[in-house]
């Protein structure tokens, strides 16, 4: 039977990695955004797995979002280029006004496509 999950071994390493995952989404002063590419490069080098997939690394920060250990209500993602970014800080504007996709240069608009509001699973 197939299973869309990734497993990962944990070691110091790989706790190291999580760490950082930890301190870069709970010291985000002048921080809105959070890329998942950047991440997942930074969990590579980190970890020395450099294979590390984008999705591991999205599991790993949507579970430490479910947990409380990290916060973010929304992910976006742009329509041209399918960066992946976390929304650590926001106003009411945030939704309406148009994104700078900081990966491709290009402006879009949030729609069901693109914008995922995060329900957090309640104790």
């Amino acid at each position: 039977m197939s299973d869309n999950r990734i497993e990962f071994w944990r070691n110091e390493k790989m706790d190291l990695a999580i760490e950082d995952v930890i301190d870069i989404f709970t010291n985000v002063d002048g921080v809105e955004l959070v890329r998942l590419s950047g991440m997942t490069k930074r969990f590579s080098t980190i970890s020395q797995k450099v294979d590390i997939p984008k999705i591991a690394v999205d599991n790993i920060i949507r579970k430490l979002n479910n947990q409380n250990i990290i916060d973010f209500k929304y992910v976006i993602k742009c329509k041209h280029c399918g960066e992946i970014s976390y929304v650590v800080k926001y106003n009411e504007e945030f939704l309406i006004k148009p994104k700078l996709c900081d990966t491709c240069s290009t402006f879009y608009h949030l729609d069901t496509d693109s914008l995922e509001t995060i329900i957090k699973k309640q104790p």
